[in-house]
């Protein structure tokens, strides 16, 4: 019987996004690898490519979701650059990572 291994995509990546998720891919300190229409990240994270978009997928969830927080806290920061606005990183008890918006 043959033996399939499936992949449950943790997040979708707009192909607009890729470079910015590369870019926080590699500011915490990961070196992605491109081979084909698959990119490894990293503690056997993967972008793969479908349809237009990009699945982030296999390896560790916790990983995957490091690299999906960096992505969004840029997109703010950079969101927050546009307006003339300063923002500050803050990390919690918990470990979380907080931005704040300085007006």
């Amino acid at each position: 019987m043959p033996c399939y291994i499936t992949y449950r995509a943790y997040a979708t990546i707009e192909d607009k996004d890729y470079i910015s998720f590369i870019n926080a891919v590699k500011a915490l300190g990961y070196t992605p690898v491109a081979m084909g229409n698959v990119t490894q990240l990293g503690d056997g994270v993967e972008l793969a490519k479908t349809q237009g978009k990009y699945e982030l997928r296999g390896g560790s969830r916790v990983t995957a979701k490091k690299m999906m927080e960096e992505h969004n806290i840029r997109k703010i920061e950079k969101e927050a650059r546009k307006k003339g606005q300063k923002t500050k990183r803050q990390v919690d008890e918990k470990g979380l990572t907080q931005l704040v918006v300085i007006a």
